[in-house]
């Protein structure tokens, strides 16, 4: 399995900020006819992230009585978005459904359709889990076609099976791994399709890596830790919506990156890390060497929030000094830009300027306001698939395959119903360039002494 990573054939592309809470539509609500029976099972509202949210909706006919699943009262949530797909699930109103049997859904934005997966055959002596660890990643082998995932056991020190569903096929299967990592008791904070790969996050310790598409004896599963100082050491571990106020993975510019804010609050977290006297937010890069067997955690820049509270901007907006703010997500085309939520506000912030950019009214939860899914949990930098262009033409009738900036951009072009509406430079490899001494950090600023960690 190669890992290595290049952001040399990265393409800017248009994105959203998309709210991992569909919207469910009821048989009274005005929008119902438009998710008739026979019209469409889904629609999406689309908005650039600087005016405004994106959300998902959904009819409640989809799954009868929904009851409330692990996101709170909800009783839809979307697990992950691969170009035009979507992963949601629900958990359905019947004893036979529910944490180890929840509805899975896989959504088509360009068809507007929604289609339940099969439930899992009692035979493969595995289910589903409703846990944040189930992935969606297109088919490199069978365009158009994609593959769903969950490691098992879920929740343990070694992962034995991997349980897949094949568009392809329309069948689960379980496949025993050739070979697992020994890890501490893995949490759920997500799945990312990267790089042709799944990569299962637990934001205490690191990321699992897989190819789901290898044979039966080269299914390896491999471990990449955290950078040294933010790996987590005993004491108590955070509930997932509390620790992705503070930490999150996602890619940017064709790279992993990882960001997290030192000095929170009542702050659980026992790292190796020492206690930083005032509060900050950190950002590294997940770097590969050549044959793909090495990585290390490349340290970009760190910015106090003092910087931040301070800036004009900031302070315009009216958002209270002193109060550490939540992570959101970070721009997929530019990894300085990270976005925040201070309530019900998102805000973005140039790291490497310390300066902040613009900011907006943002309710991830558009029905009842809950301020506990205003986190990287539940909201998602999701990259605008070239299938949702008209014909194939970007919005100025040019190919779709021609880098669009952001500012031309008119949602009103794309395809998807009813939508009511040049990156910076990255840094140079000079500044990745590995460390000759094992578990050793690679600090581009000199102002951090960071450390990282390398792994055969």
């Amino acid at each position: 399995m190669s890992t290595t990573s290049s952001s040399s054939s990265f393409q800017w592309r248009p994105w959203v900020a998309l709210s991992s809470i569909p919207v469910v539509v009821g048989a009274n609500n005005e929008r119902a006819r438009r998710l008739a029976p026979g019209a469409s099972d889904l629609f999406l509202d689309i908005q650039l992230p600087q005016h405004g949210a994106s959300y998902l909706f959904l009819p409640e006919r989809i799954i009868p009585e929904p009851r409330n699943s692990y996101s709170g009262r909800h009783p839809f949530t979307i697990l992950s978005a691969c170009s035009d797909r979507f992963l949601f699930i629900a958990v359905g109103g019947t004893r036979a459904e529910g944490v180890s049997n929840p509805a899975c859904f896989l959504g088509n934005a360009q068809a507007s359709t929604a289609v339940r997966l099969p439930d899992v055959p009692a035979h493969l002596g595995v289910n589903i889990i409703l846990r944040n660890s189930i992935g969606l990643i297109a088919d490199p082998r069978h365009g158009g076609h994609y593959m769903v995932a969950q490691l098992h056991p879920t929740c343990k020190t070694r992962h034995k099976t991997l349980l897949c569903y094949s568009t392809v096929t329309g069948q689960w299967t379980a496949r025993p791994l050739a070979s697992a990592e020994r890890h501490e008791p893995w949490g759920a904070n997500g799945v990312l399709a990267h790089g042709g790969l799944l990569w299962w996050i637990d934001i205490c310790y690191g990321m699992l890596v897989c190819d789901p598409f290898a044979a039966d004896d080269n299914l390896h599963l491999r471990f990449i830790r955290l950078p040294v100082s933010s790996m987590r050491i005993g004491g108590l571990v955070p509930r997932p919506e509390i620790i992705a106020q503070r930490r999150l993975i996602r890619p940017s510019q064709g790279k992993l990156r990882y960001v997290e804010i030192q000095g929170f609050p009542n702050d659980l977290m026992a790292t190796n890390q020492q206690p930083t006297l005032k509060p900050q937010v950190r950002m590294f890069t997940l770097v590969f060497s050549q044959e793909g067997q090495q990585h290390c955690w490349v340290h970009e820049y760190t910015v106090s929030f003092p910087d931040i509270w301070s800036h004009y901007i900031y302070a315009g907006a009216g958002l209270p000094w002193g109060v550490v703010p939540s992570l959101a997500f970070i721009d997929p085309n530019n990894p300085n830009t990270l976005y925040f939520f201070q309530g019900r506000t998102l805000f973005a912030v140039d790291g490497y300027a310390r300066q902040v950019l613009h900011h907006l009214r943002y309710s991830v939860d558009s029905t009842h306001g809950d301020l506990m899914f205003q986190n990287s949990l539940f909201v998602a930098a999701w990259e605008l698939p070239l299938t949702l262009f008209v014909n194939g033409r970007a919005p100025d009738g040019e190919s779709s395959s021609r880098e669009i900036k952001q500012e031309e951009m008119d949602t009103s072009d794309f395809s998807v119903p009813d939508i009511d509406q040049e990156p910076a430079e990255q840094a140079t490899d000079d500044q990745a360039t590995e460390s000759d001494s094992d578990d050793q950090a690679i600090d581009s600023d000199s102002d951090s002494d960071d450390q990282a960690n390398t792994e055969p």
